[in-house]
């Protein structure tokens, strides 16, 4: 490790000051990489790769160069700010442009994999949170810091889809393929301007819990919908009943309850031994 009292240490630490986690790094030439197999490309990117380097045998590692409007950057702030001798990487995940729709549901926390960055949503750029990369704190520094997140509650809401991503429960794939209908119905749903989809819209989160265990022979499902707020005209009753009709009951789960909720009408023990549904991938 270097000196930090000299440079280029005390430059590159100087201008990490002011970094934080959620800060974005826009219009910038600077390539997403990723390593790749030259014999089975996977990706578009990975394949053109692959043909721009014949001389590689199949079985060769390549690396790949992608494009992104930008960058946000995952490492915390006490790890940015520390002295890069001792720290000396930060990992960007990529944005990338999606529908409005597909901004929504980013949003409300129903597409795990993707986190919302308020200051972009006018840009509908949201953090894609399987494309990472790691660099040195010297190629962040080199480049304009944008704050991505401008509050204490959008700082709490990043981190906390941050450790869902990586967090979340994995559901048997037997209980995925029983609710196959229901999460397709209200991903169709959400965002559109009828009864149907106000009420979608209305929901903060799906929690489901099983009794006795999600492994047992016969599985029974309690579903809370949990709403921040009621549509106008609001009908519960009537969209909850449609919802669990499209779960597959025919073979080991059986939906015992289904109630709507506030926030702070359930209990933190029912909140904690829940797990959360999300409308991107089940597991």
């Amino acid at each position: 490790m270097g000196d930090p009292s000299k440079e280029p240490f005390r430059t590159i630490n100087a201008a990490l000051r002011e970094w934080r986690q959620g800060d974005v790094i826009l219009d910038v030439d600077l390539p997403l990489y990723h390593l790749a197999i030259a014999g089975q490309p996977l990706t578009d990117e990975a394949g053109l790769a692959s043909q721009e380097q014949p001389e590689s045998n199949p079985d060769d590692l390549i690396l790949v160069a992608g494009k992104c409007p930008g960058f946000i950057v995952l490492t915390q702030t006490c790890d940015l700010v520390r002295c890069s001798t001792i720290r000396p990487y930060a990992e960007l995940a990529a944005l990338v442009e999606v529908e409005p729709n597909f901004l929504r549901q980013v949003e409300k926390c129903y597409r795990p994999a993707y986190t919302f960055v308020p200051a972009l949503a006018d840009k509908r750029l949201v953090a894609d949170l399987s494309r990472v990369m790691t660099v040195e704190k010297a190629v962040l520094a080199s480049f304009k810091r944008q704050p991505g997140l401008r509050s204490t509650k959008e700082i709490t809401a990043f981190q906390q889809a941050l450790a869902r991503y990586k967090c979340r429960f994995a559901f048997p794939d037997d209980f995925n393929d029983a609710l196959a209908d229901f999460q397709e119905r209200l991903k169709k749903r959400a965002g559109k301007n009828s009864e149907e989809g106000q009420h979608v819209e209305a929901l903060a989160e799906i929690r489901v819990i099983a009794q006795p265990d999600w492994y047992a022979e016969k599985v029974s499902i309690v579903l809370w919908f949990i709403k921040n707020r009621d549509p106008e005209p609001e009908n519960w009753l009537r969209w909850i009943n449609e919802w669990t009709s499209l779960i597959d009951q025919k073979g080991k789960y059986l939906v015992e309850n289904a109630q709507v909720v506030r926030p702070e009408d359930m209990r933190v023990s029912e909140y904690l031994e829940s797990q959360r549904l999300d409308l991107d991938h089940l597991s």
